[in-house]
Parts: C-alpha cells; sequence; structure tokens
C-alpha cells in the first residue's frame, strides 16, 4: 500500500505562474473520461481559470485510478485528495507543479465520507466494511500522507460518515446509531484515541459547524433515513464531551453555519409543496438560531437527498440533492439546487435539472461553480440564474466534483 515518495514532495507553497497551466486562480473538475484520442480516456482533473470561467488546456491526469468521484483540498492550498470510487483508491495531486503521485494507496473497501486533515498530515476514510480482527466490519482508516502507508484503523462497526471538527484536533465518526469522538493526536499512541461515543441516535448522517468551533450539531436524519422519529439537531460540546437538548428540525442531511446560524436542510418525508410549483414533494431548509438553541423558520426547497451545502460570498445559501423530483414543462424548469437568500426569506430554485455532485463558492466573486447531472455549470450569485453564455464551459466526459485549489488573488 505504499505511495512511494512523490507523496513526500507535495508539499511547498504555490507561486502564480510556476504551474503548468500558468493559471493563478484555479478551480478543479474531477472527470472520469477526459478524451485522450478517439475512443480512449482517462480520470483527470480539468482545470478552471476562477476568475474568467474559462477551462484551461492542461488537464492533470489521474490514469493510475479506474476513475474519478469526490475532491478534498488541503487547508493551505498545496494539496488535493482524489478518490475513485471504483477502485476505492486516493492519490493525491500536488497543486503547485499539477502533478499527481502516480501510485494510489487502496482502501480495505469503499468510502462515502473522507477528508484531508487540517493538519495535512493525514488522510481520513470512513469504511463500513473493513474487515476487523473482532470479525465486526468497519473502521476510520488513517493514511500518513508522508508515506502513503495505512498506518492505522480505529474500529466503529458499520462507520458510514466522519467530520474534522476543533480546527482538527476531533474527529466525528458515524453509524446508524452512535457518534464516536476521536482525538486525533491519540491515534497511533499508547493510549485509546476514542474519547466518547454516544448511542441511541435515530440515524445521525454528519455535523454541522458554526462559529463556536468547540460546540459542533449532530444531524439525526430520523425517518427520512430509515429510522423512527423526528429529524433533529444536538449541539455537543467537545470541550465536556456531552450532548445538549435536541432541536427539532424538519429534515438534517446536511447543514453548514455562519456566525452563529446554521442551515439545516433535509426532505421529511411526506412534505407537499406550497403551490407554485409542479413538484408534489419538497424538502426544507431551516435556519437555527444557536445562541437561543431555537429553530425559528424554514423554507421549502427541492427534495431529494441534500448532501451539498455551501455559503457564497453574498452569503446566500446553495443547497443540492440528488434524486430530486426535476420539472421540464414548457412553463417550469426545476432541479435539485436551491438558493436561499437570508435576508428576505427568498428561495430561487436553479432552472437545470440533473443531480447536485459538487458546489464551489469562488471567493471575491459572486459566482458559484456547480456540477449538476454530471455537467459543469456556473451560476451568478446576484441573479441566481446561469452567467452569460460566454462564462460557460463545455467540459467533455463524466463530471463529478469541483473543489478551489487556491486562495483568492
Amino acid at each position: 500500500m505504499a505511495l512511494s515518495v512523490a507523496w513526500l514532495s507535495c508539499g511547498g507553497k504555490y507561486g502564480g505562474g510556476t504551474n503548468p497551466s500558468k493559471v493563478k486562480f484555479r478551480a478543479v473538475v474531477s472527470n472520469s473520461l477526459h478524451p485522450v484520442t478517439s475512443g480512449v480516456h482517462v480520470p483527470a482533473l480539468e482545470i478552471i481559470d476562477a476568475t474568467t470561467d474559462k477551462l484551461s488546456f492542461t488537464p492533470i491526469g489521474l490514469s493510475a485510478l479506474p476513475d474519478l468521484g469526490g475532491l478534498d483540498v488541503a487547508s493551505n492550498k498545496t494539496l488535493t485528495l482524489a478518490y475513485s470510487p471504483g477502485g476505492h483508491m486516493f492519490e493525491l495531486v500536488n497543486n503547485t507543479s499539477e502533478a499527481a503521485s502516480g501510485t494510489p494507496v487502496t482502501l480495505p473497501d469503499a468510502t462515502e465520507s473522507f477528508f484531508l486533515a487540517n493538519n495535512i498530515q493525514h488522510v481520513y476514510a470512513a469504511v463500513p466494511n473493513a474487515p476487523m480482527p473482532s470479525g465486526v466490519s468497519g473502521a476510520v482508516i488513517q493514511i500518513e500522507v508522508s508515506t502513503g502507508r495505512i498506518s492505522a484503523s480505529i474500529p466503529m462497526p458499520n462507520v458510514r460518515f466522519i467530520r474534522e471538527v476543533n480546527r482538527g484536533d476531533q474527529i466525528l465518526a458515524f453509524n446508524d446509531n452512535c457518534v464516536m469522538s476521536i482525538k486525533s493526536a491519540k491515534i497511533g499512541t499508547s493510549m485509546d484515541p476514542r474519547l466518547q461515543t454516544f448511542c441511541g441516535l435515530d440515524h445521525p448522517v454528519g455535523a454541522g459547524l458554526t462559529d463556536n468551533l468547540t460546540q459542533p450539531v449532530i444531524l439525526v436524519c430520523g425517518r427520512e433515513c430509515g429510522g423512527t422519529s423526528d429529524a433533529a439537531v444536538i449541539p455537543l460540546d467537545i470541550s465536556t464531551n456531552t450532548l445538549g437538548a435536541p432541536i427539532a428540525v424538519p429534515g438534517a442531511t446536511v447543514a453548514t453555519g455562519i456566525g452563529n446560524t446554521l442551515y439545516v436542510a433535509g426532505t421529511p418525508p411526506g412534505q407537499t409543496c406550497a403551490s407554485g410549483t409542479a413538484a408534489t414533494t419538497c424538502g426544507m431548509l431551516t435556519v437555527v438560531d444557536m445562541t437561543g438553541a431555537s429553530a425559528p423558520q424554514s423554507v421549502q426547497i427541492p427534495n431529494g437527498y441534500h448532501d451539498k451545502i455551501a455559503i457564497t460570498t453574498n452569503h446566500q445559501v446553495a443547497v443540492g440533492s440528488h434524486d430530486c423530483t426535476e420539472i421540464s414543462t414548457s412553463s417550469e424548469t426545476r432541479g435539485c439546487l436551491a438558493f436561499f437568500n437570508p435576508p428576505n426569506n427568498a428561495v430561487a430554485v436553479a432552472p437545470f435539472n440533473g443531480n447536485v455532485t459538487g458546489l464551489a463558492p469562488i471567493p471575491g466573486r459572486n459566482v458559484l461553480y456547480a456540477v449538476q447531472g454530471g455537467t459543469f455549470v456556473v451560476y451568478d450569485t446576484t441573479t441566481d440564474k446561469f452567467m452569460p453564455s460566454d462564462h460557460q464551459t463545455a467540459i467533455v466526459g463524466d463530471l463529478v466534483d469541483v473543489k478551489v485549489i487556491d486562495n483568492a488573488p
């Protein structure tokens, strides 16, 4: 499972103009089928100039992978982590040289939740079917960035999701009933890194973060995820490892925060839509004031399973789902992406169909990049509509995710 010394040389600070593409402000799009010649395709990261929205014709090839899915970017923008769902492999890309390591690491089984740690020393992945000596499958896998080796497996039965909290000091891991708090610094030492496990929760699926770093908020999915209870969010004080009182919300599968406000999205089973759309069922976005620990308002958004959320430069909340009810008629086109404008509580649904698999607000610009239905699209977040055609880039292939890999110029 060694990744070779290529993983050792992935650091360094990006300097404008030193990379092969010569693009100073970049976003990358994961593409499983970048065309090379007629009938020949390879996985690659397509480079977008995030100032002009133009495609650079210097993709980063990842031919050692069978395909490409989700991405993560280092906190200092030096590395991009690329995941192959077909091979359940990771590969690192050096953002300065725009070169892949060429020697991926293979996980014991597939993951749907992973991240490159804030300290850029480890990669973590939730692997629900990882074989364990106990005979009970499931572990949080740690990979050393410096060596490309799997260096630890923290047992957790059927773990599905993980989230880094408190600037990387702790990891929260989730299965269908429990949330486990893991101390990152204790992994690989003689001390047990598992600080606390909270069980009896109805399908916890992740955590939302606000500016209060010591209080992540657990998302309890409940009925939407096959459980029996209503959805809720539960504050977790990681300084004392205690859970607060649940706050009822209509749905909770994804969340993001700004200040002390948490935006939580989900699709309550049987939630009907208000008039104004041909859709019959809707999701809900709830604004939770964590200062008063209340959920004062909810607005309707497209349904589906919400797992993409981002706050744009002009402080709109973009929420994306997959498997939503799409509308495409002469009078209405309605897809899986919604924009919420907090000052006036208005919701705009993007008039474009397809599952939302990637969202990337562009720092310093009122622009959102999205991958919907395998297509790369660019939105003006002042109008919540497409940017003009000269800002839209047609990328041939099978696209999944999009990430910004430079700080704003």
